[in-house]
């Protein structure tokens, strides 16, 4: 598989994500309490995060480039799922082992992650979890797309 296959193989897996009511139960719209659903319910719903959710590679010198900041501008909570990975290594985040998770990030505020990547500067591949639902199901977990092998 090539880089940009690889590219497209994930860029698909999150389209598929944000459509697929296996992953998202509420991307069909049917259900209004988002709480309550049956089946995957400790499941969050995947979001489109790339519209609200910005990241910030804040380097200020030798000792902390792997300091990433993450600005939820979202009008909801999320928590972030982030694989990051050295230029030219695209094939890094098709390991389900290598991605990891955020703490929840309230509207409007900062989280911060250390990159996982060798050196900086770095590239970040990323799902959005709509962390709503946690009020109520405190099992809520944020999880990859099952379909990410």
């Amino acid at each position: 598989m090539t880089p940009g296959q690889r590219a497209a193989h994930l860029q698909k897996l999150r389209d598929d994500a944000a459509r697929d009511a296996n992953l998202d139960p509420w991307s069909n719209g049917k259900h209004s309490n988002k709480g309550e659903l049956p089946g995957d319910r400790d499941r969050a719903p995947l979001v489109d995060g790339t519209k609200c959710v910005r990241m910030k590679q804040k380097a200020d010198g030798k000792i902390d480039w792997d300091n990433l900041w993450i600005k939820n501008n979202c009008r909801f909570p999320v928590q972030i799922l982030i694989c990051t990975y050295d230029i030219g290594d695209d094939e890094r985040c098709l390991n389900r082992n290598v991605w990891g998770t955020t703490d929840l990030a309230s509207p409007g505020r900062e989280v911060w992650t250390v990159a996982t990547a060798k050196r900086f500067p770095y590239k970040i591949k990323f799902f959005t979890c709509d962390m709503t639902g946690a009020k109520t199901n405190k099992a809520m977990l944020c999880l990859l797309p099952k379909t990410l092998k």
